[in-house]
């Protein structure tokens, strides 16, 4: 079986969308229902994120704060090897 391009998969999701069934696109180009269904499920998703903006910057802030939170931990554990070590001494 040759592998697909992006080009085919967008072929195949759009003849879904024109009304054409999954069952006869797997018989028609050898390709298993549930592989069409996964990459319906992606189109979806991509237009999804694609119509809401506020997630990208949403996810953005996270990723900041993600880092942030990573730094401070960074910091307190330093903090606590120092003070481990003056107590020991």
């Amino acid at each position: 079986m040759r592998k697909l391009g992006k080009w085919d998969t967008k072929t195949i999701v759009e003849l879904y969308i024109a009304g054409t069934s999954v069952q006869t696109l797997s018989e028609d180009y050898g390709i298993a229902k549930a592989t069409i269904y996964t990459w319906i499920k992606n189109k979806q998703a991509k237009e999804e994120k694609q119509n809401r903006p506020e997630l990208a910057t949403e996810h953005v802030e996270m990723q900041k704060e993600i880092q942030r939170l990573k730094e401070e931990n960074e910091i307190l554990k330093k903090c606590i090897s120092i003070f481990t070590e003056k107590k020991k001494n």
